[in-house]
């Protein structure tokens, strides 16, 4: 497969790096784009519509998890805990707590975090099968803590939330939703691609090929594993 085509050339590292390296790129970019926005509009039906806000909220759990496997090949068997942990913050903030939903979204993304560090702490030295086994355990603790406390996340009823209200605009379809989530979605893949292309991926790769020769090239092993933990 041919990358760029015949007589590009690139002198300078940033070029080479770039993810859109050619104008065609570019603008075949903006009709995909224009194209993924018209979608509920112009073709998909309200059920279709409703399927693609699922497929994009997968896509940005999948970005997380391949953090987590792809760059770091790490094996993780509770990654859904810790998504379900930053989505009752989402609700229980909302419902519990009446605070507005763009503010619940990084107090989620900061609960998931934390969640992470305190099953990833006792787990930094560990690999393999072991982390699967310790990632496992996350995820039965945190499901049990779901289903069972139930004055904050209404046990195996759930919670029943009320539609996103986002500036006074009401997102209760899933037509709606649709152009917020795929934003967000986009938001998403472009900070997933800058973080591969950087320092701290380099180094998550390094440790994922041969953890001693990190070691030897003076990356430290337990500060990088627990920052992707």
């Amino acid at each position: 497969m041919i990358d760029v085509p015949s007589g590009t050339f690139f002198t300078r590292y940033a070029e080479d790096m770039r993810v859109i390296r050619t104008p065609l790129r570019m603008v075949l970019l903006v009709l995909l784009l224009l194209f993924l926005y018209l979608v509920p509009t112009l073709f998909a039906s309200p059920p279709l519509v409703q399927l693609l806000n699922v497929f994009i909220v997968w896509i940005i759990i999948a970005h997380g998890l391949n953090i987590l496997i792809g760059l770091c090949g790490q094996i993780s068997l509770g990654h859904a805990g810790f998504v379900g942990g930053g989505a009752y913050t989402v609700g229980i903030l909302g419902t519990r707590f009446g605070i507005p939903f763009w503010l619940s979204i990084p107090c989620a993304g900061l609960s998931a975090a934390l969640v992470g560090s305190i099953f990833g702490l006792p787990a930094v030295r560990i690999k393999g099968f072991y982390l699967a086994l310790s990632t496992m355990a996350a995820q039965f603790i945190l499901l049990y803590v779901f289903l069972h406390w139930h004055s904050m996340t209404g046990g195996s009823e759930g919670l029943f939330v009320d539609p996103i209200s986002i500036g006074g605009f009401c997102l209760d379809s899933g037509r709606k939703f649709y152009p917020f989530a795929l934003t967000f979605c986009i938001v998403m893949t472009c900070i997933f691609n800058n973080l591969k292309r950087g320092s701290i991926c380099r180094a998550f790769i390094a440790i994922k090929d041969d953890d001693l020769a990190s070691e030897a090239m003076a990356i430290n092993i337990q500060n990088t594993r627990f920052s992707h933990l």
